[in-house]
């Protein structure tokens, strides 16, 4: 059976936060897709303020090990489209830009997406008008890299409401933050076909070796992805 929710409508919170319980600590359904809305700031004593704002598209399929993302982004008027493919199977990762591609190497298992067991829960509260509310828990935790999570999901079927990532930079002492909400959560993969790497395939210069979480490849590609094109690859 397939669960629906749209985020959308007045939020009202129920005081008192209602008792923890151990089986909050629940994991997103095996399959969904959503539309997610971000804005994302930087603050540092150097670069001064940016921010930014995005959208995107998330297709996630952990029965047959695929996850799909397409992402517009918009920073300083600067606009971008992108499109991501993870396929576990072929150990493949692709990135898509208009007629431009490359292709990398993908290792490892996909990860469940999850609430950590290390989780804080904050509390609890009905989201949306009283009566067609939706039971959300809040759930606060650190991942690697210094990043604070606050994560919001529905009591019911563990979906993904809203999440603030927070990030104090020690070297440089920056700070950035991202907000994210989702909408038109369902449990089902509709559109199989999100999958579907490129055709023609990526060319030969832009199929690489390397792993996807290569440092100095990463690099790059975030670089290629703001300059919103394919430019000669890196010398790994």
């Amino acid at each position: 059976m397939t669960r629906e929710y749209s985020s959308k409508g007045p939020v009202v919170f129920m005081i008192p936060f209602l008792k923890y319980e151990k089986t909050q600590h629940c994991c997103y359904p095996d399959q969904y897709d959503l539309r997610e809305a971000e804005t994302g700031w930087n603050y540092g004593p150097v670069g001064g303020v940016s921010s930014y704002r995005g959208s995107r598209h998330v297709v996630y399929d952990f029965i047959h090990k695929k996850l799909a993302i397409e992402e517009r982004t918009d920073s300083g008027g600067v606009r971008q489209y992108y499109k991501m493919i993870y396929d576990y199977p072929e150990g493949a990762h692709y990135l898509i830009m208009g007629t431009d591609c490359f292709k990398t190497k993908l290792t490892g298992d996909m990860k469940q997406h999850c609430i950590p067991g290390q989780a804080t829960h904050l509390g609890s509260y009905v989201y949306g008008a009283s009566d067609s509310g939706v039971l959300v828990d809040s759930f606060l935790f650190q991942v690697k890299g210094n990043v604070t999570t606050h994560r919001e999901v529905t009591r019911a079927g563990c979906l993904p409401v809203r999440e603030l990532h927070t990030h104090l930079e020690p070297d440089d002492k920056t700070i950035s933050m991202q907000s994210m909400t989702y909408e038109n959560v369902t449990t089902t993969v509709e559109d199989p076909s999100v999958f579907t790497p490129p055709v023609p395939p990526c060319p030969p210069r832009h199929q690489f070796t390397q792993d996807v979480q290569d440092l100095e490849l990463l690099q790059w590609i975030e670089k290629t992805k703001r300059e919103q094109r394919i430019s000669d690859p890196p010398r790994l």
